[in-house]
This record gives C-alpha cells, sequence and structure tokens, in this order.
C-alpha cells in the first residue's frame, strides 16, 4: 500500500488526470487479499499451508465477494473491476476488448511489482523505509 500511494502521486504528477482515486487503489489493496487471514495457517512443522477449501484463484475470489456481502461492502463498478483483475485478466483476457480499466491496471502493476520486484520488503533488519517493520519471521 505504501508503494501504490508514492506511485499513484508518482503517475499523477504527469498532468494527465488519473480516473480514479488514490482512495480506490488503497480500497482495492487492502481488499484483494482478503481472504488471506483465513486462507493460511502454519503447520506443526512451522510451513504455510491453505486450509480446505481455499486453494485457487476461484475460492479466493468467492471468499472475498462473500466477506464483502457479509459486511455490507458495496463496490462501484470501477473498483470491482479493480478488485477482480489486480491479479491479470487470465482467462478473461482478450485482444479485441479491453477487460482490465484503469484502476484495475495501476493495481496490478504495483501488485506485480511488490510481489516479484520487492517481495523480501520490508527487510528484516535496516529496512529504508522509515517505520517498515515485518509482523513475523520469514
Amino acid at each position: 500500500m505504501n508503494y501504490g500511494r508514492h506511485l499513484y502521486t508518482f503517475d499523477a504528477a504527469f498532468g494527465r488526470a488519473l480516473p480514479f482515486t488514490l482512495s480506490d487503489a488503497l480500497l482495492v489493496f487492502f481488499l484483494h487479499d482478503l481472504e488471506k487471514p483465513w486462507r493460511i495457517f502454519i503447520t506443526a512443522d512451522g510451513r504455510a499451508a491453505n486450509r480446505e477449501g481455499l486453494s485457487t484463484k476461484e475460492e479466493f475470489q468467492r471468499f472475498r465477494e462473500a466477506k464483502l456481502a457479509e459486511y455490507g461492502f458495496e463496490l462501484t463498478p470501477g473498483q470491482m473491476n479493480g478488485l477482480t483483475y489486480v491479479e491479470g485478466e487470465h482467462k478473461d483476457y482478450s485482444s479485441r476488448r479491453r477487460v482490465m480499466n484503469e484502476l484495475a491496471a495501476f493495481c496490478h502493476k504495483v501488485d506485480t511489482w511488490s510481489a516479484r520486484g520487492w517481495y523480501d520488503y520490508p527487510k528484516a533488519e535496516g529496512d529504508e523505509w522509515v517505520g517498515a517493520r515485518r509482523f513475523r519471521a520469514v
């Protein structure tokens, strides 16, 4: 979320208005892995594992949508597109029509870099971002 906040400011500085707010992006970032606290558990030997019924992207999406309904979240169509495609278009990809909206594309680029470029941040010790820390050792 911190990287997204900085990148939003950077992208907006080019003088071309972004068709979504920083709040929209932060909401998508917050919700896109909503299932993780329920999905992941630590086995007796210290490994992370998925709970039964939370192993595929489709199951993650169904779980997130159920939680949103349970807590009364109503997303705009743009926010829902962002949440649906934050991790890519996958089976919905088309060369004939645009599937991802701008919010989804922005969140996708932030999520991809966060997961693949800066996967080891925050550092266990001495991270450059003030206040950055891990909540548990990996």
